[in-house]
């Protein structure tokens, strides 16, 4: 099987982009022995590799932003995982953005959020899932309200011709949103937006900011799969207070009353 890795990313004249993984063709999860990709545009840096059929059941991998003077940044979060088996073809093609640690959506996928501050708003959807799919979209989006979902729409039939109405509905896998869907080669290139939909009102909500997303490519005898990033929202939709309590001040019956790291 071929894997095909495009990822999003701007570099710089020195800087270089590196695969690493779970397979021998990634390096086994070795940084230092992760195969370097090659510039293809503006846009995007891609790597090819191709790994026997009996070896690839599950994929995780993540990318690596090398300097000319051998300094090495891991892109944040280990989860651009994916499951190979049942996939009936030869290819797979893999879309990504890179997952910047400084993104202030990453915080609320640390578990204080996950498991308690934002648990109240978790909204259980199942998608609809079509027999035959080509390509599988997954994006994040943190700070949705109670009863609020993804939604995908886009340019041409099968993403419903940028009517809201006929969106495509996103489900929750583990971190990410995802939605898998068969769309034609005439389709391409497909211009497309996330947005919010509310399941209980059925109804709208709002398209993400910024620009429409792109993709090229075709549909032969392949399945492509986007790590999409986040869904671009507004960041002030969540509001906390607490208290920060330095370890060394805890005391306890047994301490000297001074705060001491046994305590």
């Amino acid at each position: 099987m071929k894997l095909h890795f495009y990822v999003r990313f701007h570099t710089k004249t020195g800087q270089s982009l590196h695969v690493s993984g779970n397979l021998p063709a990634l390096g086994n999860d070795n940084i230092a022995e992760a195969p370097m990709m090659s510039w293809l545009n503006n846009d995007f840096w891609q790597l090819t590799v191709e790994v026997e059929n009996s070896l690839l059941t599950s994929l995780r991998y993540k990318y690596i932003l090398s300097y000319a003077d051998g300094f090495k940044v891991v892109e944040w979060s280990n989860d651009k995982e994916i499951s190979t088996s049942g996939a009936g073809v030869d290819e797979i093609q893999l879309v990504d953005r890179w997952n910047y640690a400084g993104d202030f959506e990453n915080a609320f996928y640390t578990d204080p959020f996950q498991q308690s501050l934002l648990k109240e708003n978790e909204t259980r959807f199942k998608a609809k899932t079509p027999k035959v799919f080509n390509h599988i979209f997954k994006v994040k989006a943190p700070l949705l309200k109670k009863n609020e979902v993804v939604c995908l729409c886009g340019g041409g039939h099968a993403l419903g011709d940028w009517n809201p109405d006929q969106a495509l509905l996103m489900a929750r896998e583990g971190n990410w949103s995802v939605v898998r869907v068969n769309i034609p080669k005439e389709s391409f290139p497909l211009f497309y937006k996330y947005g919010v939909y509310n399941i209980k009102e059925k109804k709208f909500v709002r398209y993400e900011d910024g620009e429409n997303r792109f993709l090229f490519g075709d549909a032969v005898n392949k399945i492509t799969i986007l790590h999409d990033g986040f869904v671009q929202l507004p960041n002030n939709t969540w509001r906390g207070t607490g208290v920060a309590v330095p370890v060394f001040s805890l005391r306890s019956k047994n301490g000297f009353g001074t705060g001491e790291f046994l305590d």
